[in-house]
């Protein structure tokens, strides 16, 4: 089967920086079709290229994305990151965020928190990987990002039903 293996620092010389020396892979038994075996696949990803992809998701809501592992420690997030537990980030949103992960138990969820002055909405999801380690993947939005097309649609609602109910009548 699979194997997921935790974290790991890069023995590379990589004179780019382009993988930020951590990364996180997966490998594979191999077997021919009579069933002896062959080898072994492995495939990585750079943690800086999954925060890269995090950010480019989450750059047209001024949201916070995360992944971390069961422990708390981050793999990736949106924002500039080195490899921390959540709860000791310098981002207060992501310092927010794992304290109340820590508390709960739930492997998914949502609720509202209060930060600088803005409300938030965070919402997690944690995966456990076949063979391997048990994430979790969370998103904070700006409540302000939200609201105002949850309003807009609302009012949407409302003209669209005020519409039929006068088109009803007349009819």
């Amino acid at each position: 089967g699979i194997a997921w293996y935790p974290a790991y620092r890069y023995l590379i010389n990589d004179g780019t920086d382009a993988y930020e020396a951590m990364g996180i892979g997966v490998s594979a038994a191999l077997f021919n079709p009579v069933g002896d075996f062959i080898g072994v696949i492995t495939a990585d990803v750079a943690l800086s290229h999954l925060s890269e992809y995090l950010g480019e998701l989450t750059a047209k809501t001024g949201g916070i994305a995360f992944i971390a592992e069961s422990g708390g420690e981050l793999l990736a997030t949106s924002t500039p990151v080195i490899r921390l537990k959540l709860t000791t980030s310098v981002n207060p949103l992501l310092r927010l965020a794992g304290d109340r992960l820590a508390t709960g138990d739930q492997p998914a969820g949502s609720t509202f928190a209060d930060m600088e002055g803005a409300r938030h909405l965070l919402k997690w999801q944690s995966y456990q990987l076949p063979e391997g380690p048990r994430l979790t993947v969370g998103v904070l939005l700006p409540q302000a990002r939200y609201a105002a097309v949850a309003s807009d649609m609302l009012r949407n609602i409302v003209y669209l039903a005020l519409a039929v109910a006068l088109f009803s009548i007349i009819i």
